[in-house]
């Protein structure tokens, strides 16, 4: 549960859209770049609105740098399997897996 005000903040930054850079998509999902699970905040300075695309990249570890501006995230090819999120994202990915 994100509450409501910090919830509105976020979304209002992006204007409503995906905050990846250059996709103008509606978000759908606000993610955490630093994940709930190890963090368990709901800090406005790392949540960004992005669409449901975007936040599958994210949790498949391919964003670099995914605690910076997001006019700064570039796309790696490989995960960094030793990256504590990236152990998050693994569980994650298997939630999506379930629900297909």
């Amino acid at each position: 549960y994100i509450p409501a005000r910090i919830k509105k903040h976020v979304i209002k930054k992006t204007s409503g859209c995906c905050a990846y850079p250059g996709c103008t998509k509606q978000y759908e999902i606000l993610h955490h770049t630093k994940r709930f699970a190890i963090d368990s905040t709901h800090d406005p300075m790392t949540l960004q609105p992005l669409c449901k695309a975007h936040e599958r990249i994210a949790h498949a570890g391919l964003i670099e740098d995914e605690e910076l501006d997001p006019g700064r995230w570039e796309v790696t090819v490989q995960p960094n399997l030793h990256d504590p999120k990236y152990q998050v994202d693994k569980r994650v990915q298997k939630y999506y897996c379930a629900l297909t």
